[in-house]
């Protein structure tokens, strides 16, 4: 369904835009990404949003695309994801 409606101003997406969310978020965030990652500038622009409220907020951006992250990035991926989830559920720094 969402593929009939490429305009982002569609009525259809109305209360799909996370970046209201990201003004109010109040916990710590890890965002992943590529270089080559098709939402790459999406990513970007949340990571800003989530800074300029000061909330707590880390961004891995790797050399693969969306869907190659967890193939070609996967061993850095993973090591940062788990170091993130220690240091905020484990105290862990």
């Amino acid at each position: 369904a969402a593929t009939r409606h490429p305009d982002a101003d569609d009525p259809y997406w109305e209360g799909a835009d996370l970046a209201v969310a990201a003004e109010r978020a109040r916990v710590p965030v890890g965002l992943v990404t590529g270089w080559h990652d098709a939402l790459a500038a999406q990513t970007f622009a949340q990571y800003a949003r989530l800074r300029a409220t000061d909330c707590e907020t880390a961004l891995l951006v790797g050399p693969w695309t969306h869907t190659s992250a967890l193939q070609q990035g996967w061993p850095e991926v993973f090591a940062e994801t788990l170091a993130w989830l220690r240091a905020h559920l484990c105290d862990d720094a």
